[in-house]
């Protein structure tokens, strides 16, 4: 599977994620919101969905008082973050930033170099704060409407995190 490739989420997950988007961005949601919400839609939503992802994946978990507020997941083998979510209304924060200091120095310990990510416009701009390089911008076509992603990477070092 090509490394752009998003082909993991299913017909239906790509439809559901084009439908909410549509419906938010027609009740008036402005679309970079309607475009956030339709890409958290489209993760899977059934436990044994989520359970096969462990399989894949190392899972960081930020919680707060006890409740989940943001997830990473990590394929540390392919040096490769495949999903980033901080609870929307908690953005800006710091929780995705700390979840990222914690996937490169895990990276780092496992002799990974680099690491790579797909982002939306949203995330964009605070990755490349953080020193990831925009290697150019992708688009996936959901049910006729095209969202726009980044592939970025970053050269890990040891002592910047």
């Amino acid at each position: 599977m090509p490394r752009g490739d998003k082909s993991k989420y299913t017909d239906k997950q790509e439809r559901k994620a084009d439908h909410i988007a549509e419906s938010y961005e027609a009740g008036g949601v402005p679309e970079k919101e309607a475009e956030r919400r339709a890409w958290a839609h489209a993760l899977p939503r059934e436990g044994t969905a989520w359970a096969a992802r462990q399989a894949l994946y190392m899972t960081l978990v930020a919680a707060c008082d006890g409740r989940c507020v943001g997830f990473l997941e990590l394929d540390v083998s392919g040096g490769r973050i495949e999903t980033l979510y901080i609870w929307p209304s908690l953005a800006g924060r710091g929780i995705g930033t700390t979840l990222l200091i914690h996937a490169e120095r895990i990276l780092l310990e496992h002799g990974v170099s680099q690491v790579e990510i797909e982002a939306s416009r949203m995330l964009l701009e605070r990755l490349q704060r953080r020193g990831y390089d925009n290697l150019g911008e992708q688009w996936v076509e959901r049910s006729g409407e095209m969202l726009q992603r980044y592939r970025l990477v970053k050269q890990l070092s040891a002592v910047e995190t």
